[in-house]
């Protein structure tokens, strides 16, 4: 469930972390203030930034840290900041976010986005679908959509 931080110290990133991390903090400031703007498909939708989430699998305990949630009528909307596309990003949203979503909201549909600031060459439209507008995006299983968003 959404919590608690875990048990560790934070971590002071460098370089491209820290950019990353700064545009991750963009992207939350700017869901923010979708949820409170009335024209919004968001406005009046619980957003949990960065929430840390502790689950326990085959593996053992472990802990999960979207960069968003964004709890909207039957959806959650998952959130994952990243400077440059990457195709990591299959992984992280299909494999482990998505999952922990559907157990934690099991009444509730999902929507995995990737929101970048660069898309660069490896683009794949069979695994990504592209969307100009939030208004754009439809409960699509299996799929991840890609938003550019230049912060």
């Amino acid at each position: 469930m959404p919590g608690e931080a875990p048990p560790w110290p934070k971590v002071r990133h460098k370089g491209k972390q820290a950019q990353g991390k700064t545009y991750e903090r963009k992207l939350i400031k700017h869901l923010e203030g979708l949820v409170t703007k009335r024209n919004s498909i968001f406005y009046g939708r619980e957003l949990l930034p960065s929430p840390w989430i502790y689950f326990l699998d085959i593996n053992g305990k472990g802990w999960a840290q979207p960069d968003a949630l964004l709890v909207h009528d039957n959806l959650v909307w998952i959130f994952e900041a990243k400077l440059t596309h990457t195709e990591d990003s299959v992984d992280q949203l299909l494999k482990l976010y998505v999952p922990l979503v559907k157990h934690i909201w099991p009444n509730k549909g999902h929507v995995a986005m990737e929101v970048c600031h660069n898309i660069g060459p490896i683009y794949r439209a069979d695994k990504w679908t592209r969307v100009m507008l939030f208004d754009d995006v439809y409960e699509n299983f299996g799929k991840i959509y890609l938003y550019h968003w230049m912060g």
